[in-house]
């Protein structure tokens, strides 16, 4: 059936009534297509033509475009399959019109690529899976227009109006928060995003413009993570191109900004832009994560850096013709901890293949170049070299303080898929020093081809010789071939103790040999011979050396050995082992002088005494169970971060497999005692877990700028990787602080304690090794007595960070005491000081205190940072800030000064002078800036006078040359006043006293008073003058 305005219905069902006047339709249900429609009762007066008719329709899966009619011409790349109710005014005849509500449900909606007169390959170019409608709507022969209307997605509420004609065509405007996730598509790639959308339809065929401004969160589009969005992208249906206008993308701390276009018509093509003004590669890698992850599951996620450059998208739409490429500016680049500090890279994705190339990246000497692609077919191809490395390069190397200096050079080309790569391998330490040990060259070499890995290997100028071939597939023949001739390995034992460096006994050897055949997958069943010639290590206090040497074959994973000993001072250990049919049995027992972990760890300052050990390896080669028994008493340990050692020490290590179970440890310590427990798990590939918990006892612990600390308390030691937590909550009873404080501007770091670790030289950092998370409290007796303060505090702090640089945040408060200031004090009447930023030593605090002298009562009020104090004083009776300064500085105020008689000023100056040396301390540096005064060191020449009747003899001293300090002042606007005076000339003595007084701009009078002293009468001299000066100003 079609009716006169067009519209057509597969099949149709109805109940019409006749009267004379009118005509009912009781009810219609039509099928169009798949879909349904439903009539509801119409009443027609057929004497009134023009009369609107109101119509009930229900509408079940209908097809837009067929309910359109004639109209789908306009509306054609519009389709959506419709459900719900419809209440309508239809006005018949030939100005056909409906005008109604809708409350709708609409599946599928899509704007395609299609034309009603033009076959194509469907491309769609926007979807939307489902939305809820409700509209006020229009409709006649022209077209279809919509009012009022709001869309309700899963998770967005739209606002909306337009009409679709065949005048004008499309002018529909929709705007309201959205969540892109509802709309399946735009062209064609899935976007996604929450946020604020503009949407219009403009314009008429074959120029329709579809616009979206939009600004948005978590956005993703073209396959990628964008970030937040803000921006425009416009569809011209004419053309058939998507338009990118200055679209911005912020991921993290990176920006993108594109501009371009997509074809989403026949040539399918690609043509954009996007600039990255600044961002990191940890966001790039976001961004590029949906690529990534699908092909490139062992990407380094852990890198990090700058970058910056120009990205172009080109090629297909499609991910294997599709290019996404740039030139970026690499900074700070960070894998693994190792510093690359700048360099270029042209990369990115090509038509399915990954691409690093002209790779420069620049470490401090050295730069790495080459190539690197990875392809769709899992094939990959790469050349990489070095250019002016050292080991200096090598962070790693620099952060565990190894002070290794070698050149390094490396080359390394490679092609084919992972299992079967056609690769070679050059990597060269050349002659070198640590610390003062010259290391001879070391050379290694490999090669991968038909499923084997070849490679030689010389270390120290061939003092051991390597090679091996091995075949990747189990069941293939391999062969590994060692020869160790005088191996001299103290390099690598001061590597890992450059204490070990200043000791002129150290000494190491080994020789021996391994040469061995086996199946890959089966090497428990080798065979080939074993030797070991010889073993010596030795230094200061401590020497272990193999007694004879031991040589024994193996067949087919079978062999025995016994007589295996090693001794030395405190050590007797024996080492006897079988394997039969793939099963070893290993017994190890005997003394073992605990000095042997002063080899490796540079924590340790000493430690004396021996342990008894009682181990077996055993079970099958392929997998060997471990078992051992360490018991030791009666050891001495001392830390290097602690003056005391840990005495008559012992400890019981139950060792099954990977796991040490610890106990029973106990030790004298600072006069009190500590005791602990717990476990440690080792791996084959990384750190140990530790899970250790330690009882401190009344220990009276020595520890820089602690003169002594009485604490108690407990420690938990425990972490699965670096740094290790020390957690902790300990009290102390009491403690002794007698180290002077340093409050200037250049030295507010701690001075280093030689019990401290020091910090590396040279490094990008220090390895982290202990993680700091301590609480420490004392409700009293902390007790502060040095050339500023004799005080008591209590308080609570944290101390955080590393062993190497603690760091300290809380608070302390002074119970009572007093601050010293020059011959007097201040009772300090409150006092508090914070600890805020763990970044720096630079507490805050607030401090009030009073000072009676020579009949004035003086409130000193301080408040700021240790860097920036804010001094105040006020007194009783009342004087200026100048005169309060003067008192406390000179013992007099500016009109006391003044009144003393000339003769007796220098006297008087020169026993207030040596009071005032205490702006030389440190903490006094800072107090000077705050009071005026200023101090200075000079350089001065004392002439011994020659006497016409005493001539000067061979053993007279003709002139000294001594250190005179001198302090001024400004003691009135006008008058200024210095002081000075020799120190430490034995008998000889220069003193000076100058009064400048200001008449005006340019002139002033120069008072000068110097005093000669010796030890004969003829060496003294006495002089006073006055000079008149005139200022030039510029």
């Amino acid at each position: 059936m079609q009716s006169r305005a067009g519209f057509r219905a597969t099949s149709w069902i109805s109940g019409i009534l006749w009267k004379p006047k009118t005509v009912t339709l009781d009810s219609a249900d039509f099928e169009i297509g798949e879909g349904k429609v439903h009539v509801g009762k119409v009443s027609y007066d057929i004497h009134d033509q023009e009369q609107a008719l109101a119509v009930a329709i229900n509408l079940e899966n209908a097809d837009f475009r067929r309910l359109l009619g004639p109209a789908t011409r306009s509306a054609y790349p519009l389709h959506m399959f419709i459900s719900g109710n419809v209440a309508a005014d239809v006005t018949p005849g030939k100005d056909f019109e409906v005008d109604g509500n809708a409350d709708l449900s609409v599946r599928d909606f899509s704007f395609d690529n299609q034309k009603p007169t033009e076959k194509r390959p469907l491309k769609v170019l926007l979807a939307v899976p489902q939305v809820s409608v409700k509209t006020k709507f229009s409709l006649d022969e022209d077209g279809f227009a919509f009012e009022q209307t709001e869309a309700v997605l899963p998770n967005s509420k739209l606002k909306a109006s337009g009409k679709v004609d065949s005048v004008s065509g499309f002018d529909i405007d929709v705007r309201g928060p959205i969540s892109l996730s509802d709309i399946r598509k735009l062209g064609p790639f899935d976007i996604g995003g929450d946020g604020q959308l503009h949407w219009t339809i403009k314009g008429k065929k074959p120029d329709v413009v579809f616009s979206f401004e939009a600004e948005l969160e978590d956005a993703y589009y073209l396959n990628l993570k964008l970030g937040d969005v803000k921006g425009k992208v416009v569809y011209n249906d004419g053309n058939d191109l998507l338009y990118f206008y200055d679209l911005s993308a912020t991921q993290g701390r990176s920006q993108f900004i594109a501009n371009g276009t997509i074809d989403t018509g026949a040539s399918d093509a690609a043509n954009m832009t996007v600039q990255v003004p600044k961002g990191t590669i940890q966001d790039f890698s976001t961004v590029f994560s949906g690529f990534l992850e699908k092909s490139v599951p062992w990407y380094p996620y852990e890198i990090s850096g700058q970058i910056s450059g120009l990205i172009k998208v080109s090629g297909k739409t499609s991910l294997d013709q599709l290019s996404v490429e740039g030139d970026m500016d690499l900074n700070n680049v960070d894998y693994l901890h190792e510093i690359f500090h700048s360099g270029k890279v042209h990369g990115g994705y090509r038509r399915g293949a990954y691409i690093a190339e002209n790779i420069s990246i620049r470490k401090k000497n050295g730069t790495i170049k080459g190539n690197l692609v990875y392809g769709a077919d899992d094939a990959l191809k790469f050349d990489l070299h070095s250019d002016g490395l050292t080991t200096l390069d090598i962070d790693r190397l620099a952060s565990l303080g190894i002070p290794y200096r070698a050149p390094i050079s490396f080359d390394t080309q490679g092609m084919g898929k992972l299992g079967l790569l056609k690769s070679s391998f050059r990597l060269n330490f050349g002659d070198g020093l640590i610390k003062t040990y010259s290391v001879p060259h070391t050379e290694i070499a490999f090669n991968t081809e038909n499923g084997r890995v070849r490679g030689d290997i010389s270390v120290f100028a061939g003092q051991v010789k390597g090679r091996m071939d091995v075949g990747w597939e189990r069941g293939s023949s391999s062969s590994i071939d060692v020869d160790a001739r005088h191996f001299d390995f103290q390099p690598l034992l001061i590597g890992m103790n450059t204490v070990l460096a200043d000791d002129a006994e150290l000494d190491s050897e080994v020789s021996g040999s391994a040469h061995v055949k086996f199946q890959t997958g089966a090497l428990s069943k080798l065979s080939g011979a074993f030797a070991l010639s010889s073993y010596t290590l030795r230094r200061h206090g401590y020497s272990l050396s193999l007694v004879k040497p031991a040589v024994f074959d193996v067949q087919g994973g079978s062999y025995q050995f016994t007589g295996l000993k090693f001794a030395g001072d405190g050590t007797q250990l024996s080492v006897n082992g079988s394997a039969h049919d793939g099963d070893v049995d290993y017994t190890i027992g005997g003394h073992l002088n605990l000095g042997i972990f002063e080899f490796p760890v540079a924590e340790i300052a000493f430690v004396h005494g021996s342990a008894d050990v009682d181990a077996k390896v055993f079970g099958h080669a392929d997998s060997p169970r471990f078992k051992a028994a360490v018991k030791a008493s009666g050891f001495d340990l001392r830390l290097q971060a602690i003056e005391q050692p840990f005495e008559e020490g012992q400890f019981v290590v139950d060792w099954t497999d990977g796991l040490l179970r610890v106990s029973d440890v106990a030790a004298r310590f600072a006069g009190g005692a500590v005791k602990g427990s717990g476990t440690i798990q080792l791996y084959p590939t990384k750190v140990p877990d530790l899970d250790l918990k330690m009882d401190l006892d009344n220990s009276k612990i020595k520890v820089y700028p602690v003169a002594y600390a009485r604490t108690s308390g407990k420690l938990a030691l425990n972490g699965k990787d670096l740094p290790y937590k020390v957690k902790g909550s300990l009290a102390v009873a009491d403690a002794l602080i007698k180290e002077n404080f340093d409050i200037s501007d250049n030295l507010r770091a701690l001075r280093t304690s030689k019990f401290l670790p020091q910090k590396n030289v040279g490094g990008v950092g220090e390895m982290q090794i202990f993680d700091l998370d301590i609480d420490i409290a004392a409700d009293r007796n902390i007790v502060v007595r040095n050339d500023l303060f004799d005080t008591e505090l209590k308080g609570s702090i944290k101390v955080i960070n590393s062993v190497q640089t603690p760091r300290v945040m809380g608070q302390a408060t002074i119970l009572h005491g007093r601050l010293l200031f020059k011959d007097n004090f201040f009772a300090i009447q409150s006092g508090n000081i914070f600890f805020r930023n763990p970044a720096t030593l630079d507490p805050e605090f607030d401090l009030s205190g009073q000072l009676d002298t020579k009949g004035y009562k003086i409130l000193l009020v301080a408040s700021g940072s240790a860097s920036n104090p804010n001094i105040t004083f006020t007194s009783q009776p009342p004087l200026s800030q100048n005169d309060i300064v003067n008192l406390l500085t000179l013992g007099v105020t500016s009109s006391g000064y003044q009144n003393i008689a000339r003769e007796n000023r220098d006297a008087y100056s020169r026993d207030e002078l040596y009071g005032l040396l205490f702006s030389q301390s440190g903490v006094n540096k800072g107090l000077q800036q705050k009071l005026g005064v200023k101090v200075r060191v000079d350089q001065s020449t004392l002439v011994a006078p020659e006497s016409a009747f005493r001539p000067r003899s061979g053993t007279d001293a003709a002139e000294t040359v001594a250190p005179k300090v001198v302090v001024q002042k400004e003691v009135t606007k006008n008058l200024n006043a210095s002081v000075g005076s020799t120190v430490g000339v034995g008998d000889n003595q220069e003193r000076n006293v100058n009064l400048e007084y200001d008449l005006n701009k340019h002139w002033s009078v120069l008072g000068t008073y110097e005093d000669q002293h010796g030890s004969q009468p003829s060496q003294s001299r006495t002089s006073v003058g006055a000079d008149l000066k005139y200022k030039l100003r510029f």
